[in-house]
Order: structure tokens, then sequence, then C-alpha cells
């Protein structure tokens, strides 16, 4: 019934519980909270880290979780919905369907990349602002678009289109 109030346990009292004044209560050293078995649990192994640990499965349910962290995930990410990014660095491969083919990938804004883009069927370039959408190049002055025979590039709704043709034999 005071501030600092504290229940040891333990032949030894090596767990305590502390009453921390108008805050909560304080685990000692780096004991851990166990659910179910001793492979569930939470603990601070240091003063700068805290460890959630399961079994299987951390389930979060609520409307918004909210990180404020870099993440780092070493194993599969999986999301069901929108995923929105205000900045998204790839330094891999991207596969969104579980083949080599990508469905759909909407971008809304610059996109700038160091290696080659190869798209296998149709690349729609749009832009509803004021100025036009562009593809440039400003490497490599060898490096460029490249065609296959009878691939198209329209321009302005169609209005303006390059065909290009197999080179003559």
């Amino acid at each position: 019934q005071h501030h600092g109030a504290i229940l040891s346990f333990g032949a030894n009292d090596e767990v305590s519980l502390t009453h921390v004044h108008n805050t909560g209560i304080l685990l000692n050293s780096t004991n851990v909270i166990q659910f179910n078995d001793a492979s569930q649990f939470i603990n601070a192994p240091s003063n700068a880290i805290l460890d959630i640990n399961a079994t299987d499965e951390i389930e979060l349910n609520a409307t918004l979780v909210d990180v404020n962290a870099n993440l780092d995930v070493s194993g599969t990410v999986t999301a069901t919905g929108t995923s929105v990014f205000a900045s998204l660095d790839i330094s891999g491969d991207i596969d969104v369907d579980g083949t080599a083919n990508l469905d759909i990938v909407d971008i809304d804004g610059a996109v700038d990349m160091a290696s080659t883009l190869t798209v296998a069927g149709q690349a729609t370039f749009a832009d509803g602002s004021a100025g036009a959408p562009s593809i440039s190049n400003t490497g490599d002055v060898n490096a460029g678009l490249f065609f296959s025979a009878a691939d198209v590039m329209s321009f302005s709704a169609g209005a303006v289109s390059y065909t290009h043709l197999r080179a003559h034999e």
C-alpha cells in the first residue's frame, strides 16, 4: 500500500515486481513474463530492446497499427489490401504474383532506375497533370529504348506512332 512496493517471488527473491509511482509495475532484470509455456514470452534482454517471442504466430488485432521505426523483415511479407508507400527503395527483384511476370504496378511519381526495366507486354505512361510524361536517357549514349520486330510506340493518344520493322536480311 505504498509507492515503490515490491512483490518478490522465488526462494531467493530472484524475480520481483516493483510498483513505479504513477507509471505501472516493473519486472526486474532480464526476467520474462511467460504465456502457456517457456517458448512464448515477453522480456527485455537489455535496456534498449524488448522481445516478444512466440512459437508460431504473434497476432495484432486493431483498426490501425502505427509503427514508428525501421522494419527489418527476414521472412515473407504478405499484405492484403492496399499498401501505400511515401518512398520505396527496392534493391532486389519484384515478384507480384509468384511468377516472373508483373501483373499491374501503378506508380504515381518519379521512378529512378540504375539498371534495366524489361516489360513483356504493354507499358503505359500517362500523366493527368500540366506536364507531359517523359522517358529520358541521361546515361550512356549507346543506351536507350530497344524494340523487337513489330513493337509499337504511340504518342498523343495514338496520333503519332513508331513501329519497329525488322532489318532487311
